[in-house]
């Protein structure tokens, strides 16, 4: 049985095809490499070989030449098994290595056809002729190294996932082992967060030979990983905790994985939504002019929400009160709370353009909530109100 797929058009590069094809026999064995031209015997139903084919292997690797993307309207494109292969691979989370060659660029989103445009994320590798062909097929091989290793451990723990740790759906596991799992507020991501911290596509996480990684795409509120935040891409490790949008993520790389009960962790889609709307701004009392830092607590679920601790990234997570603003407090749906901090009481190095990000809130369940961008509320103005003799 073959446990790796070579995908090619035979226009391309036959050459550089057989001896990959070769150079892979040579480490894993004759019968580990599938290639239609060596493994499609005469007489024999090709498209069912390569459904099977597809249905057993570990990996594929998919050689991008400078014939690889047919023009639109081309006839050839009807009958396309090359786009077929890759898209069974992609639709299965198969581990697919994109690999250049002829000086070939990897083709833009909108340039595949649509059922393989994922394989326009994956990073690719190149391989060319001497006197670097044996460089370029080396580091292939040690990428199918890495797939077989993580395909073997993979198959005693099981796939990983992540765990929410925070909020009303604290508990709640999601599997990630995908190539690619796409989070964010948008409903084409695997894992939909309904919640205005969270960006439209606003990370995702990346499962192949090296293991679990993080990749914030570009979000307005960051991506964090252990409370660092992520710049490019990071590497997961078992029991990190992972800040997206207002909701913590533990990572479970895969012994013993499963939801609280023991079953399995769910593969399909999560809805999540914050059960609270925090917003911090500076504002002046309207009759005594004293400059105050405000933060304001919305509870946005349909129960009560209990609010136990409201503070500042740089200070303690509890703050004094004034005496009509205890906590903690019970929140109806829809209802809000606040409590002000004396501007003079926060550390003179704290800008007050960064300071709307600083907001955090504990809830009863023990999840924190992280402040939104100040939507709708302005980050500096006034409040009315009468004098207040004493400031908290």
């Amino acid at each position: 049985m073959a446990r790796f797929f070579i995908s090619y058009r035979r226009q391309d590069a036959p050459d550089l095809v057989g001896r990959l094809r070769d150079r892979v026999a040579s480490r894993f064995g004759a019968d580990s490499v599938f290639r239609d031209i060596d493994s499609i015997g005469l007489g024999a139903d090709f498209r069912e070989r390569l459904r099977a084919a597809l249905g057993t292997c570990e990996a594929m690797i998919a050689v991008v030449g400078p014939g690889f993307v047919r023009p639109p309207g081309s006839s050839a494109n009807k009958s396309d098994y090359v786009v077929e292969e890759i898209a069974v691979a992609l639709e299965r989370s198969l581990p697919v290595l994109p690999v250049l060659i002829h000086d070939s660029q990897m083709p833009g989103f909108d340039h595949l056809p649509e059922r393989i445009r994922d394989l326009a994320s994956r990073n690719a590798a190149r391989l060319r002729s001497d006197p670097d062909f044996a460089r370029d097929a080396e580091a292939v091989l040690r990428w199918l190294e890495a797939v077989a290793g993580a395909q073997s451990a993979g198959a005693a723990a099981g796939p990983p996932a992540l765990e929410l740790v925070s909020g009303p759906h604290k508990g709640t596991r999601v599997q990630v082992g995908k190539a690619r799992t796409l989070i964010g507020r948008s409903r084409r991501c695997e894992i939909h967060i309904a919640s205005a911290m969270a960006s439209q596509y606003h990370a995702e996480i990346l499962f192949g030979p090296e293991g679990l990684a993080c990749q914030d795409l570009g979000s307005s509120n960051g991506t964090y990983l252990n409370g660092e935040r992520i710049n490019g891409r990071a590497t997961l490790q078992e029991g990190d905790l992972l800040h997206i949008g207002d909701m913590i993520w533990q990572v479970r790389l895969g012994a013993g994985v499963g939801t609280p009960d023991g079953g399995a962790a769910a593969p399909g889609e999560a809805v999540l939504a914050p059960p609270l709307r925090l917003t911090v701004h500076i504002a002046h009392f309207a009759q005594t002019g004293a400059p105050c830092c405000f933060i304001n607590a919305t509870n946005l679920s349909p129960t009560d929400v209990e609010l136990t601790h409201v503070w500042l990234a740089t200070f303690p997570p509890t703050y004094p009160t004034t005496p009509d603003r205890p906590l903690p407090k019970r929140l109806r749906p829809q209802e809000s709370w606040e409590v002000w901090i004396p501007v003079a009481s926060l550390p003179g190095s704290l800008a007050e353009a960064e300071l709307h990000r600083m907001g955090r809130a504990r809830l009863s369940t023990g999840s924190v909530v992280e402040s939104v961008a100040n939507e709708g509320v302005p980050e500096q103005g006034s409040v009315p109100g009468g004098p207040i003799t004493r400031l908290p």
